[in-house]
């Protein structure tokens, strides 16, 4: 994308454009697709960036998981900003999508803040038997799966 498509209203960016939405209260990708006037499988890949510098500031992107409307399964561990095609237990298609807004200051900068005592300095991740039951379940059957 070149720099003149990505300009919103105003002469801002299109970032600082959709991060002022984002402060007003959640939104979907669609609705910020509209307001925007940029396509909406192009708005995951601009929420990514601007997730990266809110957090920088000391803010935080907040994500309303998506939802099957169908069995009310809540897609609380996606990663992906977008919606999901269908629902892991009924199959459904019905996804109501993901829902986002940005809060600022909630965090402090990266250098002001404590590093977390339950993580060993070199270690990526907590020690197993500090994890919670789903998460000690999740972290067997990745090391079994992807072991070498």
């Amino acid at each position: 994308m070149n720099r003149e498509a990505s300009k919103g209203s105003g002469g801002s960016t299109l970032r600082h454009a959709l991060r002022r939405e984002l402060l007003d209260g959640y939104s979907t990708a669609r609705d910020l697709s509209s307001r925007l006037g940029v396509p909406e499988k192009d708005i995951a890949h601009h929420l990514e960036h601007l997730e990266r510098s809110v957090r920088g500031t000391g803010g935080r992107l907040e994500v309303e998981p998506a939802t099957c409307v169908s069995c009310g399964f809540v897609f609380r561990k996606r990663d992906r900003l977008t919606r999901p095609t269908s629902c892991p237990l009924c199959h459904g298609e019905r996804i109501e999508p993901p829902r986002f807004r940005v809060v600022e200051g909630s965090i402090p900068p990266r250098a002001e803040r404590p590093s977390s005592p339950r993580v060993k300095k070199g270690r990526a991740r907590p020690m197993r038997d500090e994890m919670f039951d789903d998460e000690r379940d999740d972290a067997w059957y990745y090391e079994a799966k992807f072991a070498s």
